[in-house]
């Protein structure tokens, strides 16, 4: 494990003391969305709005503990010595590592994968000299793309398809090609930019505190609980997939994935499929649009890289019109959009 520099330090130092402007704008949106609710709605509508919230913040919760006690012991260090060769190239270990992240948040959940894989990709990064703030981005951007797999994956699929979606496995049958031609297209175009040569080797520290990665998401939680009241009636966002995937990726952006999952109304299945496809990948255009985004962000920023929000979001802007066309021609060849 390597020391931190001054510029990391000051930094770290920065985050700590609440001046980290990604955390004061979240917590900004969050108290103003709270205030609104509580003046518009009433106490007992955002009470239930907390309630309902809860349940998908608590696993958030449940994943940052564990991650954190993965970092504290090392297990990331050791897992990515054996996994990662120490004969291959930069471009090797960045498609071995973003393409784990990519399986692991389809078939797990996204949420796990990135506190899974944002200390191994800094272990990594330092290793192999590598920008681990670009690294830290692939793995993000990376995650989001790939919930689309399962509906448990995304806990945004779940409030628009509901508890029971894809019991019978017809959401997998339907999914897995949209899946794999989004994820081939998400690699060929982040694997370059995230395996950059960095101006120094990413240090990396294990004295991580759950609570600095988990103030974020806790803002997220009280946004997302506040637009869920504000928003009770729905949003309609068009019965075709294109104009769902559309408006729910700028929804997702700028509010949040999570509240923008709980306000959309959708209607039909082709609607239903860009509404599912929106809400994981469109928070690729704005960091803050995904929970685990923020937790990306946050975990770098502990190990000392500090991710650039411009830099995010111009990754986004190129890279999210392709991934919603590699879902759309995926899930028109598997018959799940007709006509």
């Amino acid at each position: 494990m390597g020391s931190l520099c001054p510029d990391h330090i000051a930094k770290r130092d920065e985050t700590m003391s609440g001046r980290d402007p990604i955390g004061v704008a979240i917590w900004g949106s969050a108290s103003v969305a709270l205030v609104a609710a509580l003046a518009l709605r009433g106490r007992s509508q955002q009470a239930a709005s907390f309630a309902e919230t809860s349940r998908a913040f608590a696993v958030v919760a449940g994943v940052i503990a564990i991650g954190w006690v993965g970092v504290r012991f090392g297990v990331f260090d050791r897992f990515g010595s054996r996994v990662v060769p120490s004969t291959a190239s930069r471009t090797l270990v960045g498609v071995a590592l973003l393409a784990w992240v990519f399986v692991l948040a389809g078939l797990t959940n996204l949420d796990v994968a990135v506190v899974a894989a944002t200390p191994l990709a800094l272990v990594v990064a330092a290793d192999r000299g590598i920008d681990g703030a670009l690294l830290a981005l692939g793995v993000a951007q990376v995650a989001n793309a790939g919930s689309i797999l399962l509906p448990t994956a995304n806990l945004t699929t779940l409030l628009v398809l509901g508890p029971t979606a894809g019991s019978d496995g017809s959401y997998l049958r339907q999914a897995s090609l949209a899946w794999l031609l989004v994820g081939v297209v998400t690699l060929v175009v982040v694997v370059p930019l995230a395996t950059r040569v960095g101006h120094s080797p990413t240090p990396v520290r294990s004295d991580w505190s759950p609570w600095r990665i988990g103030l974020d998401p806790a803002g997220m939680f009280v946004l997302a609980s506040s637009l869920r009241t504000l928003v009770a009636e729905g949003v309609g966002v068009g019965n075709g997939f294109w104009s769902a995937a559309l408006r729910t990726s700028m929804l997702a952006a700028v509010v949040n994935n999570l509240p923008a999952a709980a306000a959309v109304h959708v209607t039909g299945p082709a609607a239903t499929w860009g509404a599912v496809a929106g809400l994981a990948i469109g928070p690729n255009l704005l960091l803050t649009g995904s929970v685990a985004s923020v937790i990306v962000r946050r975990m770098a920023l502990e190990g000392g890289a500090a991710m650039s929000v411009r830099t995010f979001t111009l990754v986004g802007l190129g890279l999210v019109p392709a991934q919603l066309a590699a879902a759309f021609v995926g899930l028109r060849l598997t018959g799940a959009l007709r006509g």
